[in-house]
């Protein structure tokens, strides 16, 4: 199987996917970016790195859990890269990438890449579409996002937050949002 390169001197194989797509990475860029990737590759866990990890001889950990393109796309980000959306990017796609900005809580901002074709979606997207915006805008911490998403909500289809389909119940959302 290929290896992806997203750092050709990276000292770490990230494994990703149900398929196992390899992605060779810097233990040293994820680790500034993620506190999460920090914890894995400088504590005991398994995925800890070795005083042998080196660009010829890596380290390799698996996410099995993870979306390949999601990850790409973010692994992209974090080494500094230019990151292309893929042709089928949609929102499913961006709430993927999101999810995995959250999980792994990367702390480099990257609400203003996201931001621009999200913005595109919002005066064409169906209202369970902008509900799934919304929410992005918040893990992201994007305020114009929100702000623009939810001024279409409130001007195409005026409801109270509580009917918001699926929102409520994740838990990304605050217990005192909630009224809990």
């Amino acid at each position: 199987m290929a290896t992806v390169d997203i750092d050709p001197a990276g000292d770490v194989i990230v494994e990703i996917g149900e398929e196992l797509e390899r992605v060779r990475v810097s233990s040293k860029t994820m680790s500034l970016t993620s506190p999460v990737f920090r914890a894995m590759f400088n504590s005991g866990f398994r995925e800890g790195l070795t005083a042998q990890t080196s660009s010829s001889n890596p380290s390799t950990i698996s996410l099995p859990d993870d979306d390949l393109a999601a990850f790409l796309y973010l692994g992209k980000i974090m080494h500094f890269q230019k990151p292309e959306l893929p042709p089928e990017a949609d929102i499913e796609f961006l709430e993927k990438v999101t999810g995995m900005y959250d999980k792994y809580q990367f702390t480099t901002p990257i609400a203003h890449i996201v931001e621009a074709p999200l913005d595109q979606f919002i005066r064409s997207a169906a209202m369970t579409d902008l509900y799934r915006i919304l929410f992005i805008a918040y893990l992201l911490d994007a305020p114009q996002l929100f702000s623009t998403t939810s001024w279409e909500i409130l001007i195409t289809h005026p409801i109270s937050f509580e009917s918001m389909p699926a929102m409520m119940e994740h838990p990304s959302i605050s217990t005192t949002l909630r009224g809990e």
